[in-house]
């Protein structure tokens, strides 16, 4: 059994979404948009993930209601986190003069290192994985190879948390931590990303991300970034955390 794209809340009519750096208001009334190739994804046990090569220039929808995190990530946030700022990063990519769409989104971000192309096409990547990486009475532990892999490399999945958490603390100002797997070598790592960077995606296949924006927790947690960070925990996805491991 897989997740059937075509039967989850559907979600249409943006309007007035994220006003970028240049204060241009965008108005977006599409319906009907075409979101993942299905031909790409993985399978894992019951559930279809989509992953970073498969990502056409359109929102996913979101597999939740925007108060299904709660009350970890409050209705509201999601609601302006998706709306606004998701659908703006997007908006706004497609507005680049010169940004090549007909490259995976992953190829664009390595061969185009524009400011406006990071920002904006890292801001829609790093979203469109972070949406996929909580779930609705997630948490827990992962399973299998990544777990082993969490405790051959950080010695426990307490420390392992225990160590995410403090580099997701300690970003200075906007930004992302990220457990990685290299490419190369396979190993796991925690890297920490300022703005809206995707993890070195020439080397790195993303695992698992927190966004450490402010408007990722600022309407309920205000200051309080590590109170966000401890509740996070409570919404990972382990299985599409899994799925990105398994990526080669």
């Amino acid at each position: 059994m897989s997740y059937d794209l075509s039967k989850l809340p559907h979600l249409d009519n943006y309007v007035d979404a994220y006003i970028d750096t240049k204060a241009i208001e965008i108005h977006d009334t599409t319906s009907n948009l075409a979101y993942f190739d299905n031909s790409k994804k993985i399978e894992t046990g019951d559930l279809t993930f989509l992953i970073g090569e498969s990502m056409s220039y359109e929102p996913l929808k979101l597999p939740y209601a925007y108060d299904a995190l709660e009350p970890y990530i409050d209705a509201k946030t999601m609601e302006i986190h998706y709306t606004k700022h998701y659908q703006g990063y997007l908006d706004n990519l497609k507005k680049i003069e010169g940004v090549d769409l007909t490259l995976p989104i992953e190829e664009l971000l390595i061969k185009d290192t524009r400011t406006a192309v990071q920002n904006q096409g890292g801001g829609f990547y790093n979203h469109t994985l972070f949406w996929q990486m909580m779930k609705p009475k997630g948490g827990g532990m992962p399973k299998g190879a990544l777990l082993k892999a969490i405790e051959n490399e950080f010695g426990t999945f307490e420390e392992f948390k225990e160590k995410f958490s403090k580099a997701a603390l300690a970003q200075f100002g906007s930004g992302w931590a990220w457990l990685v797997k290299n490419k190369v070598d396979k190993k796991i790592s925690i890297l920490q990303m300022p703005n809206q960077n995707a993890p070195r995606i020439d080397i790195n296949i993303p695992i698992l991300g927190l966004d450490v924006w402010e408007h990722a927790y600022y309407l309920k947690y205000q200051n309080r970034r590590a109170e966000y960070i401890k509740e996070f925990w409570n919404v990972v996805n382990w299985e599409f955390c899994e799925a990105q491991y398994s990526r080669q």
